[in-house]
């Protein structure tokens, strides 16, 4: 069994996939009508399209997954992470390099030999719940985690 816990909020990825349709959109009417429009508004919505399709991927690419089968934890960010669930000591929230605690925090996995990887917490456009929603991340992962290697 696999579960997956996406870092970003569902509202998100729905306004990154909707700009994404939009953009295309526009890029597509642009490209009919080039003869009336000229070469730099194509190129401007062409370069659009590409930084919402990157956000859009994004979105749905980062996210921390737990498979049950194999006994790993596999973070995705910019690079993907593959943990063994034995190795993990713990999973905390730090927010000692953060701007604003109540805002911005970040989720380490902190392993038995005593080395640690830290990702970003949960991103959302509304930032006031972002923390709350990392610390139940968080817990639920603890869980998980404690669960399965109690078997």
């Amino acid at each position: 069994m696999v579960k997956k816990y996406l870092l970003t909020s569902l509202f998100g990825c729905i306004l990154a996939t909707t700009l994404l349709f939009f953009s295309i959109s526009i890029n597509i009417v642009l490209c009919l009508y080039y003869n009336q429009v000229g070469i730099f508004p194509i190129i401007i919505s062409f370069l659009f399209v590409l930084f919402t399709f990157l956000g859009t991927f994004l979105c749905f690419y980062e996210s921390i997954k737990i498979d049950l089968r194999t006994n790993k934890v596999i973070v995705k960010n910019f690079k993907s992470i593959i943990i063994d669930l034995e190795k993990i000591h713990e999973i905390k929230i730090s927010t000692e390099n953060s701007v604003d605690s109540k805002k911005y925090c970040n989720i380490i996995f902190v392993l038995n030999d005593k080395s640690s990887y830290t990702i970003h917490g949960f991103n959302s456009i509304l930032k006031f719940r972002d923390v709350k929603k990392t610390i139940d991340l968080v817990n639920e992962l603890n869980k998980v985690i404690k669960f399965e290697n109690k078997k």
